[in-house]
Order: C-alpha cells, then sequence, then structure tokens
C-alpha cells in the first residue's frame, strides 16, 4: 500500500472511530452536537465524525456568559456537548479526555451518512454575539462546497493553523493542517515566540492571523526580535483593523511572500471579496481610507454584492431593481451566492430582517456593514452598528477617521466615538505616541481636520473576544460613561 493511500486509508479509520464514539454518546443523524474543544486533530476528528454520521457539529464559544449560552442551548437542545470547559444548566459535557476514549475502544462507524442534498444544515456556526444574543448561522452542504472548490485552487501544501475550523477546509482539500501547541489562541496572548519557531519549524505555507496579532509581530520585529527565518509562501488577514499602516508594514516585511485580505462574515462564507496588499495599497493612494473607506476588492466566484438603503425593511415584500442603489451611493452592503447561509437557526425575527429575496427569487444576506461600490469592487465604511451622527450633523464613520489619524500621527490604534455630545478620540495609553498628552494630540489631530475631544485610556482598547481587533464601541462607551458623568 502506498504512503498516501496508508495516510488515507488511516483518516478514514479515524472517521469511521469517531462516528461511533458520537453514536455511543446517543448522537443521532441530523442531530445538533455542540463542539468547543481544543483546537487540535480531535477537533477535525469530531467534526468529520458528525458528518459521516449525518449529525449536525454547532460552534458555540463556551466561555460565552453562562445566561446567554444557557439560552443558546436550551434552543440548540444538543445531542451531546463536547467542550474542555464547564457549561452552564447542570448539562452533561464529554471532555476531550473521554471523547478520545470513546474513540479509542469504538470499533466502526458504520456506513457514511447519504442523506445530504445540496440544501442540507450541515453545520451551525454561532455569531460572536457583539450585536445581541449568538445567533447559529446555517451552513449547507452548497455552501461549503462552494468554499471547498476555491480553496482547491490554492497552491499552499500546508497551512498553519490559528482558527481551528480552518483545519476542516485544509484537510478536505489535502492541504496539510499543523496544528500549533499552545495554551492559548488569543492574537494578544498566543507568545510569539512560540509562534515563530513552530511556523519555521513544520514550513508551513500558509498563514492566516488577525490584524492584532500581526500588530504584535511586526512590533516584536520593530523592537528587534527575530522574525520568520522561512517565511510562509502565502499569509493573510481581515477585518475592520486593516488600515494602510499595518498592510504597507506587511508588505515591507514579507516582500517575497504573497499578502491577501479576504472579506467573510460568518453567515458569509470566505472570500467573498479579496484584494492583494499591493493592490489596497494602490488603491487607497488614489482614493485615500480617510474619504472613501476601506478597499475590499472584487466579488469572488459565486458571490454577488450590492448596496441597499440601510433603513430599508423588506419583510415577505421582494426587493426591486429600485431597491439595490448605485455605485458610488453608501448604503448597507448585502450578498448572494453559493457561499451565503440562507438561516439563522431557529431565529424567525432574525431571518425576516436579515434575510429577504428579490423579484427573481434570489436570496439576499444583510452584511451590518456600511460600504459602497466602485468599478465594481466593494469599499467599507464601517460596521452599520457604530455609524453615528456627529455633533454638527452628518454621518460619523468611525473607522475613516481612526484611519485618518493613525495615519497622520503615526498612532497604532484608536477610536472615534460620539460620547457626552462630542466626538471624541480615544487613545490606549499603551501606544507609544500617547505619551506626549492628551492636549498636544489634540493638537495634532485637529491639524489634520478632526476638531474632537482627546481621551487618553488606561491600558487598551475594549475589543471583540474572538479576534482581539474590532473595537467594541459599546464597551468603551460604558467605559467612558463613568469619567463623563462625574466630569
Amino acid at each position: 500500500m502506498s504512503s498516501h493511500r496508508s495516510h488515507a486509508h488511516g483518516r478514514r479509520q479515524l472517521l469511521r472511530k469517531a462516528a461511533a464514539a458520537l453514536t455511543a454518546l446517543g448522537v443521532t443523524p441530523e442531530a445538533h452536537v455542540m463542539i468547543a474543544l481544543p483546537p487540535g486533530q480531535l477537533l477535525a476528528e469530531a467534526v468529520y465524525g458528525c458528518f459521516y454520521l449525518g449529525a449536525v457539529p454547532a460552534f458555540l464559544d463556551p466561555t460565552t456568559d453562562p445566561v446567554t449560552l444557557s439560552r443558546c442551548l436550551d434552543e440548540l437542545d444538543p445531542a451531546a456537548i463536547l467542550a474542555d470547559h464547564p457549561i452552564p444548566g447542570g448539562r452533561h459535557v464529554v471532555t476531550s479526555v473521554e471523547f478520545q476514549s470513546f474513540s479509542d475502544v469504538a470499533v466502526d462507524g458504520g456506513t457514511p451518512w447519504e442523506g445530504y442534498i445540496a440544501e442540507s444544515t450541515v453545520m451551525l456556526m454561532y455569531t460572536s454575539g457583539t450585536t445581541g444574543l449568538p445567533k447559529g448561522a446555517e451552513w449547507t452542504w452548497d455552501n461549503i462546497a462552494s468554499q471547498l472548490e476555491l480553496y482547491q485552487e490554492r497552491s499552499a501544501a500546508s497551512e498553519f493553523i490559528l482558527f481551528p475550523l480552518f483545519s476542516l477546509n485544509a484537510i478536505a482539500t489535502g492541504c496539510r493542517a499543523i496544528f500549533p501547541n499552545f495554551p492559548t489562541f488569543a492574537p494578544r496572548s498566543i507568545d510569539l515566540s512560540d509562534l515563530i519557531t513552530q511556523v519555521d519549524a513544520h514550513r508551513a505555507e500558509f498563514l492566516f492571523a488577525s490584524p492584532a496579532l500581526w500588530r504584535r509581530y511586526l512590533d516584536h520585529i520593530a523592537a528587534g526580535g527575530e522574525g520568520f527565518t522561512r517565511p510562509p509562501i502565502t499569509i493573510a488577514t481581515a477585518g475592520a483593523a486593516i488600515g494602510r499602516n499595518l498592510v504597507s508594514a506587511l508588505k515591507t516585511e514579507f516582500n517575497d511572500s504573497s499578502i491577501e485580505i479576504p472579506y467573510a462574515a460568518t453567515e458569509g462564507l470566505m472570500p467573498l471579496t479579496k484584494i492583494t496588499a499591493t493592490a489596497f495599497l494602490e488603491q487607497t493612494t488614489a482614493w485615500p481610507i480617510a474619504q472613501h473607506g476601506v478597499p475590499l476588492g472584487s466579488p469572488c466566484r459565486d458571490v454577488n454584492v450590492a448596496i441597499i438603503d440601510p433603513g430599508r425593511i423588506f419583510g415577505a415584500e421582494p426587493a426591486t431593481a429600485a431597491d439595490f442603489l448605485p455605485e458610488d451611493m453608501v448604503g448597507e452592503i448585502v450578498i448572494s451566492g453559493r457561499r451565503t447561509s440562507p438561516a439563522y437557526f431557529g431565529r424567525a425575527d432574525s431571518n425576516s430582517y436579515a434575510k429577504f429575496h428579490d423579484t427573481k427569487g434570489t436570496l439576499w444576506h444583510r452584511m451590518g456593514d456600511i460600504g459602497h461600490i466602485h468599478d465594481g469592487a466593494l469599499w467599507l465604511r464601517c460596521r452599520k452598528k457604530d455609524l453615528a451622527t456627529l455633533p454638527h450633523g452628518g454621518a460619523l464613520y468611525p473607522d475613516q477617521i481612526e484611519q485618518r489619524i493613525n495615519d497622520g500621527i503615526g498612532s497604532q490604534v484608536c477610536a472615534a466615538i460620539v460620547a457626552d455630545g462630542r466626538l471624541t478620540i480615544v487613545l490606549p495609553s499603551t501606544d507609544p505616541i500617547t505619551s506626549c498628552g492628551e492636549s498636544e494630540l489634540a493638537v495634532a489631530i485637529a491639524q489634520l481636520g478632526v476638531e474632537a475631544r482627546v481621551i487618553i485610556l488606561n491600558g487598551t482598547l475594549p475589543v471583540d473576544s474572538r479576534h482581539n481587533s474590532k473595537i467594541d464601541r459599546t464597551a468603551l462607551g460604558q467605559v467612558l460613561a463613568r469619567p463623563l458623568e462625574s466630569a
């Protein structure tokens, strides 16, 4: 037997044993299984075991606050919970050690489930809950098939996995998935020296990391630290924290690597659009972020993007051609196509708002992002929930103001919010530029055409728990509220 066939046979055995272990736990076809195992091979085996059995793996953050998590689990009603974190409500949890034990003694998982069709829900991906109760986006067989068809065109033979679900695509397309040995995967907490050592040791060819982690890496290099001796052939990053400073620094540091910036969401499988670092820098030179937003690139295959009025509510009414705004008009980004999740599990109200059809019967999803289309390419202004009205009138696109300030004064990160009736720029005390004090910063920022109050926040800015990159403006407003009330 060839080495390739031997490895394939070994993987199939692990798959069948995982399916048998799930069956022993009471999991049946089409049942839900909450999976929150540590990143690694066992997680991949559990997910593929679900697929083999016809069960639906559901990914829900076990560190979500207990009340919220209980509400989601009541709704999900999982047949099994695989997690190393305690789960509220006295629910039985199967730890990674226990699941491995079940798998070790399992004999055979039987024949694979044959009930899948293109519209079958094969996975539930829960949102982070930053805009309310986490919602389980249904990923269908066809959603994932479209993604895999695109990923099969990648040339990378190995991928260093920092986001556990990326391992599923790598495995499915024959790419070697490298699971790092980290005690934590939070971008702010990963040991950089350990990361660099492991990427080099495994000669990883593809590495996707959040902007927060790439910024830490670049700061490490700037401080005289050692970087990769064998940089990945392709590096990637994404998110609202992308700006010229970060992309330019990545381009300089990884001049011989390909740098990709995809756009996606829990409800729209990656990549929806994609842009290279070179194109990003060229376009933001011609059309500065401060005036035009962040370029996201053109739609990828199987994806359509459009812009609608953010206040338009469709319900059961189909969208007409007049509902889709012309190029260069700013509004809410909507997507359609094979990588668009068709629904949120068990959330009729959310589906009624976020999902709508046009007169041709095409399903569209509201992304919750504000942007526009120029020459067929998508540009991002800000998250819809972050859109605010300036004290003197007009829209506040915080990301654009923040990019203008970061580029203009050299700050690493800042936040623009309306607080106490005033435009307020908040910088973390961890940024070296804050050493000059609030008054000097206010003068420097005013010279950029931004009249605002400046506050230096002790410590770091509050960010999302998943990527550590998106500024949590609601939490920031709460942090500022007490001193503002006492002012």
